[in-house]
């Protein structure tokens, strides 16, 4: 189960990923235009919590909108999560 919250978000988005079933070694997260804003690595992880500050991967922040959390194991995208950040 991967769970993202609260939804919508104004400063920190909380990612929880608690599956026996599911390895996540990467998370792309991409605007409404399909533009990739950040990649966060995992390592193959299967439980835990990850944070998302709103920035992208050169630290700044991302305009408010619309995004995309893809979930990647195995090099294959196993999972797509929307999620609306407020300022």
């Amino acid at each position: 189960v991967v769970s993202t919250s609260p939804n919508p978000f104004n400063n920190i988005l909380k990612i929880s990923i608690r599956s026996e079933n599911i390895f996540v070694e990467k998370i792309a997260i991409l605007n409404l235009l399909g533009e990739r804003v950040r990649t966060i690595e995992i390592h193959n992880q299967t439980d835990g919590v990850i944070f998302w500050d709103g920035s992208n991967d050169f630290g700044q922040a991302v305009t408010a909108g619309i995004y995309f959390i893809y979930f990647y194991q195995n090099r294959r995208l196993e999972l797509i999560r929307k999620v609306l950040f407020l300022k």
